[in-house]
């Protein structure tokens, strides 16, 4: 059976508009296998080589990625009760590659939006390059338009909210629906886990 790790209960959280307060941990643990997760994030295609390039050509292993993504796939092969994740994505195929492999993962992916404008953020990682180059700032999740999530309706049932630094800095519809979850969380009862994430080429709060 799935490993029974331990997830920490915080206290109730109070949070403040312009800079939440997250409160800190007590000593109550909850077996993963009993908590329910919900995660809000920007999903990536991730393109790194698989073998050596050619004169013209480089052959290129498609993956599917994004921090939030990446925690709830975590979670459900972990053994939680349940992992969901919230996201915006553009209508058409590959929309449908990022919802198929979260599914075959375990990852409930039904709270999404269907964008018709706006593509799908990428990363790439290149032999030759230290860090990876990233291409976002047209996608659909940065696009987001204010008050298009309805958190009131996502967050009850869940135990678990979780989310990063990295939304809130994707632009103005992100930086609105993250802040609207984190007081939807304190409304009903659901705990976050908030994971910095810094990313300064994103830039800072």
């Amino acid at each position: 059976s799935p490993p029974s790790w331990p997830v920490r209960r915080p206290v109730p959280l109070r949070l403040s508009p312009r800079s939440p307060k997250l409160a800190p941990m007590d000593d109550t643990p909850q077996p993963v296998s009993e908590a329910t997760f919900v995660g809000f994030g920007e999903p990536l295609l991730v393109y790194k080589p698989s073998g050596p390039a050619a004169a013209d050509t480089a052959p290129m292993l498609q993956a599917v990625g994004g921090a939030e993504l990446n925690s709830a796939v975590a979670l459900s092969r972990a053994g939680a009760k349940a992992a969901s994740y919230v996201s915006v994505l553009p209508e058409g195929p590959l929309g449908g590659v990022v919802i198929r492999a979260g599914e075959s993962a375990g990852v409930s992916m039904r709270c999404f939006v269907r964008a018709r404008g706006g593509d799908i953020g990428t990363m790439h990682v290149f032999a030759d390059s230290p860090a990876p180059h990233y291409q976002r700032l047209q996608s659909a999740f940065a696009q987001l338009e204010p008050k298009t999530l309805d958190w009131n309706a996502v967050l009850p049932g869940h135990d678990w909210l979780h989310l990063t630094g990295i939304t809130p800095l994707l632009g103005p519809g992100p930086l609105c629906a993250w802040r609207d979850a984190l007081a939807a969380a304190e409304r009903h009862g659901v705990s976050v886990a908030l994971d910095i994430n810094h990313r300064p080429a994103l830039g800072s709060f």
